[in-house]
């Protein structure tokens, strides 16, 4: 990458003195080192589909599901030969396997985290059953049928979202993270 300085054209003072702009040009030999992909569409629109593709091209990856089911995809087009793990309960497991994949370097080359909307509902049902400062009326509605979520608990579940991407966004490899288009009910 080579870099230019762009001088103010007002004033052709020097660059200690004039309002500069870094300009950087890619050339040939600079690459991208680790690509961050979210593939986001309805059910059944090829996002599993897409995520595996990263092993077809053999990369070793690891595979993150919140459901088991969700390798289904893999298996029925028979992607085969890739470590998989599956998060059941995301405030005990997330944090070690983030420091694990961090720390130890287990050889990964890329990480799928396939259902962001698995994690979410797990996340947004902690929260409606939590006390957010709301929960005497969720019960009440929850007694009459009616689940709702509140601007404070959405807030709340767009921070735990953040906190739980976050790490996994700087890991040193690729990142496919999967996400369904669902209307919230």
């Amino acid at each position: 990458m080579t870099e230019k300085v762009v001088q103010s054209e007002e004033t052709k003072q020097p660059q200690s003195e004039a309002k500069t702009m870094q300009v950087k040009t890619r050339g040939p030999d600079d690459k991208i080192k680790y690509l961050n992909i979210l593939l986001h569409g309805d059910s059944g629109s090829g996002k599993t589909r897409t995520a595996g593709t990263m092993i077809e091209a053999g990369l070793k990856v690891l595979y993150i599901v919140f459901n088991e089911d969700e390798l289904l995809t893999l298996d029925q087009v028979g992607i085969k030969g890739y470590d998989y793990y599956v998060i059941t309960d995301y405030e005990k497991q997330l944090w070690p396997l983030y420091l694990s994949l961090r720390r130890s370097k287990p050889g990964y080359e890329g990480v799928v985290l396939d259902g962001l909307g698995d994690f979410q509902q797990a996340a947004k049902d902690k929260e409606l059953a939590g006390d957010g400062g709301v929960s005497a009326q969720f019960m009440e509605e929850t007694m009459k049928g009616v689940r709702r979520m509140y601007l404070q608990n959405w807030g709340n579940l767009l921070e735990m979202t953040r906190h739980f991407l976050d790490p996994f966004l700087k890991l040193p490899m690729h990142k496919i993270v999967t996400c369904i288009s669902e209307a919230d009910d």
